[in-house]
């Protein structure tokens, strides 16, 4: 199989002291998506029409989905199922 693109995106905040006893203040986790050749065209004229309507629509410029689920920022007037629309149309 031939391979178009692996894009990799870090999460967590190393160092920053969690509220949460259950994060310990050296997490991190690293994420990996692999984009076949075959789809790829697909897949980036995709994220280009979700990301140009997001810009348009919410003036957000860029999607952290952690701001989009808690309603922060240019979230914060956008109602929970609007937002969860969101996470649905990234999971199709």
């Amino acid at each position: 199989m031939n391979f178009s693109g692996i894009f990799i995106d870090d999460a967590g905040t190393p160092g920053v002291k969690s509220p949460s006893g259950f994060l310990p203040e050296s997490r991190k986790s690293w994420c990996a998506v692999v984009i076949p050749s075959k789809v790829s065209s697909d897949v980036a004229a995709a994220m280009s029409i979700f990301t140009d309507s997001v810009k348009a629509d919410y003036n957000a410029e860029e999607l952290h989905f952690t701001n989009i689920y808690n309603g922060r920022g240019v979230w914060k007037s956008v109602s929970l199922l609007e937002r969860i629309e969101f996470f649905d149309l990234m999971g199709s």
